[in-house]
């Protein structure tokens, strides 16, 4: 009997071990893709939650090998479905059970796989949700902690101190994928400092991933989210590391918008062949400066774009130095401070969507926004542009962003503004309740049928049934929950069955 053989007849007794030990990759056995098939359902097989979890990324590994194979593509799709459901990416599971459905249209198990992942599309769990993944970061951070105190006074002298920060590295990408991640102190105190480099959505993790530090941790270290300002520090030109560029090198311009915003554009000749050459990069470094004048977060919430020049502006110029300067004359904040950003949102108002509703639960959400204010700018951007990037970056991590949406009960008049009493009540229970729920509020839009709460939940399930619950006690119109996806199903609180079940509740008693 060959190896294949073999393996097939373990794979049908469910002898999952038997096989992962004969085939594994640091076995001698040279894996083909028919293996590698078998190989990848074992791996999916034999994994039963935590902390077996990340054996599911083996999978995925085996099976990325073989991705331009063709001759069983549909069966390769099927199990890249599989891989990625069971580790919690539903959305990506979600493309390759449908290729694997095009390419056999009779495959139960590629349809059984489409249809769970609509259905967790309306109703989402996780098996390791992004607020257990934080708790896992700081955890393992405790264990290693006397390394890294040494690290912060004597930074990276040894081969140990480079496999310290590999590892340290591999438990951030388990929690949040890739970051930059700086260590150092001074006045005492050890700092860790996280980057989200530049991404928005990232910043918000590292938020909460910043509030679930143990208090054991904070006696001795700060974390910071974002790169402080360093304004002596000099920037690589591209990807030339012998090159630099200081913010005195640099003339920048502020041009104000129609919409009252300022675009910033800045020009420098030690940038010019690569505004030519390689814009990208320009753009990459010119961000780079005005994180070390401002600081990080300042520079992605004011200046998410900003424009390298081929030649200077003859409008009035200043240095880039003095950017932060500047800024503040003109009566913004250059807060450090995360909560800064997400109590002064972005307010913003939108036409209505064209068509009118032919049904409210079968309608997409949001179609009927006004105005709103949100302190996420990219989920709303990829809504309304019918993009998922965003939200399934979240996903990918355990998190959930969403939003619970109502009809309004009290029509325009003297009791309108009892409106807005309840959607602060609603946020009052998600923030303040008895046990606050593991969200970040994220902005709040107004409707001609609905309004709108959105978040990114950091634990799913409690924040379902506390705002289930919480619906069920002070409302009894129509509500629900959705994924901040145009294609997403909501899922309905429907206001006449919780009051039919109230009334039988009163009846029983």
């Amino acid at each position: 009997m060959d190896l294949l053989t073999q393996c097939n007849e373990w794979l049908k007794e469910r002898n999952f071990l038997a096989i992962i030990k004969a085939l594994d990759t640091e076995s001698d056995i040279e894996l083909t893709p028919e293996l590698s098939l078998v190989l990848a359902r074992a791996y999916n097989g034999v994994a039963c939650g935590w902390p077996d979890y990340w054996i599911y990324r083996d999978a995925i590994k085996v099976l990325e090998k073989w991705k331009d194979w063709g001759k069983d593509q549909a069966e390769w799709n099927v199990l890249m479905g599989i891989s990625y459901y069971n580790l919690d990416q539903k959305m990506v599971a979600l493309q390759y059970l449908q290729k694997a459905l095009e390419e056999r249209p009779d495959d139960n198990e590629a349809q059984y796989g489409i249809d769970r992942c609509l259905s967790w599309m309306k109703h989402p769990h996780f098996e390791l949700p992004f607020e257990r993944r934080a708790n896992f970061f700081w955890q393992e951070i405790t264990k290693i902690e006397p390394q890294l105190c040494k690290l912060a006074a004597d930074g990276v002298q040894t081969e140990e101190d480079v496999s310290l920060l590999h590892n340290i590295d591999e438990i951030i990408k388990q929690a949040v994928g890739s970051i930059s991640i700086d260590i150092g102190g001074n006045d005492n105190r050890n700092q860790l400092a996280l980057s989200p480099g530049g991404d928005w959505c990232k910043f918000q993790e590292l938020v909460f991933l910043q509030r679930k530090m143990p208090g054991n941790l904070k006696e001795r270290w700060d974390c910071l989210v974002g790169y402080q300002p360093a304004p002596h520090w000099e920037i690589p030109i591209g990807e030339n590391p012998n090159s630099t560029v200081t913010l005195k090198e640099v003339t920048g311009w502020l041009e104000k918008q129609e919409d009252g915003t300022y675009a910033l554009s800045a020009y420098s000749d030690k940038l010019v062949d690569l505004v030519k050459n390689r814009k990208d990069l320009a753009i990459k470094t010119l961000k780079w400066l005005v994180n070390i004048a401002i600081g990080e977060i300042p520079r992605m919430f004011y200046f998410y774009e900003v424009e390298p020049l081929e030649s200077p502006k003859a409008a009035p110029s200043f240095p880039l130095a003095d950017l932060g300067k500047i800024w503040v004359e003109k009566g913004y904040e250059l807060s450090l401070e995360p909560n800064y950003y997400f109590q002064h949102p972005l307010t913003y108002t939108t036409p209505v969507m064209k068509g009118e509703p032919s049904g409210i639960a079968d309608e997409k959400q949001r179609w009927d926004i006004t105005d709103g204010c949100t302190s996420c700018k990219e989920l709303l951007d990829d809504y309304l542009s019918n993009s998922d990037k965003h939200a399934n970056e979240l996903i990918a991590h355990g998190a959930t962003p969403g939003f619970f949406f109502f009809a309004p009960p009290y029509a325009r008049g003297k009791d309108f503004d009892k409106n807005y009493d309840l959607l602060n009540k609603l946020q009052a229970a998600l923030l303040e309740g008895p046990v606050p729920q593991p969200i970040t509020i994220t902005g709040a839009s107004f409707g001609m049928v609905f309004w709108y709460l959105d978040f990114i939940a950091w634990n799913i399930d409690p924040v379902l049934q506390m705002a289930e619950r919480f619906f069920w006690d002070n409302y009894s119109r129509f509500s629900g929950f959705q994924l901040f996806m145009q294609d997403a199903k909501p899922l309905i609180w429907d206001g006449d069955e919780i009051q039919k079940e109230k009334d039988a509740e009163k009846t029983i008693q």
